[in-house]
């Protein structure tokens, strides 16, 4: 290699024409353009003989193609390596919207359970002011029977006696208390069953459309982030809501008000005195005194019941008819029912 070295400018730093089509190939795959390649790069820096030139030996142009493969690798790499960092800086900023998602519809989890459990809690108390009113109502239908039963032994004693007319008032008395208890406490008792029943009713499909919606919404979200949901079960969720919608707003619900709950107290009552009524037995009878603690409204309706009840009975058999006399004066009263 004779000749000597020729220095101009900067050596750091030079220009060099180069081109190559390789019409589909890589520049790898060709080996005199790799060595041509080569020599650019090293500038022609050495005069030396064309006949020696290393372009034409195996060895250079191996040593060529492995370098520009070795370059072309790590420009790949290097270009590999970018789009993953891009990548990573996508997915971490993807992540941190969906974990916020994430921590949202976990906030609204927490609000539907607070509220469901809001609904258990008015249920509960609700159970438990009926089952109070069961229990006073059911004191007072002791009380009454209680009385009912003191009326039946008053009726048995008034049937050894022989008065038909105290025998038909203490039955209007009887039939009477079994109807007001029965057409108060009965109906009420009913009525707040059925309230009950459809605040249950109301609470499950509350509960069922809540939940409907809630994946409804969860699947739009998803949907949003470009994963695929299949049709179907958004249909079928969407059909689940319209017929849950249509059984709530066709539910007839019985609301129970505050004075639903409400029970009047019961007063002492005073057990039914025979003294009030006076029998004529003939001589030997005896006079009591009269009945003090009923008022002249409750004697009038006394009479109306008896008057009642005589009008959906027979007549009374002629002789057996009873004549009242007035405790005080002992003189007789016009009869209750005419002949």
């Amino acid at each position: 290699m004779g000749g000597e070295i020729e220095k101009t400018g900067d050596l750091s730093t030079f220009d060099f024409e180069f081109s190559f089509k390789g019409y589909g190939k890589h520049i790898s795959d060709v080996p005199e353009k790799c060595s041509e390649f080569l020599r650019c790069v090293q500038g022609h820096l050495r005069q030396y003989d064309p006949s020696l030139d290393f372009g034409d030996k195996p060895v250079y142009t191996l040593f060529a193609e492995e370098l520009i493969r070795a370059v072309s690798h790590v420009s790949f790499m290097a270009t590999r390596l970018e789009k993953t960092e891009m990548r990573i800086v996508k997915l971490s900023t993807e992540v941190g919207d969906l974990k916020e998602k994430l921590d949202r519809q976990v906030e609204i989890s927490k609000e539907m359970t607070g509220e469901a459990e809001n609904a258990r809690g008015r249920l509960k108390e609700a159970g438990n002011r009926l089952g109070m009113l069961r229990d006073q109502l059911e004191l007072e239908r002791n009380e009454r029977d209680a009385e009912i039963l003191l009326l039946k032994e008053e009726n048995e004693k008034l049937k050894d006696v022989g008065s038909d007319v105290v025998l038909r008032t203490v039955q209007t008395m009887i039939d009477k208390a079994l109807g007001e208890m029965r057409i108060r406490y009965e109906g009420r008792l009913n009525h707040l069953h059925q309230c009950s029943i459809d605040a249950e009713e109301v609470n499950r499909l509350n509960s069922l459309i809540n939940q409907v919606n809630y994946s409804l919404e969860l699947y739009a979200g998803l949907r949003a982030d470009g994963i695929d949901i299949p049709e179907e079960k958004i249909e079928k969720l969407q059909a689940d809501m319209k017929s849950l919608n249509e059984k709530f707003y066709s539910l007839d619900v019985e609301v129970a008000k505050p004075e639903d709950y409400l029970v009047n107290h019961v007063a002492d009552r005073v057990p039914l005195d025979l003294s009030s009524f006076q029998l004529d037995l003939g001589e030997g009878s005896r006079t009591r005194p009269a009945r003090e603690d009923v008022s002249a409204t409750e004697e009038a309706e006394i009479a109306l019941d008896g008057e009642n009840a005589q009008d959906k009975e027979n007549a009374q058999d002629e002789g057996g008819e009873v004549d009242a006399i007035d405790a005080s004066t002992n003189e007789e009263l016009a009869p209750l029912f005419s002949s």
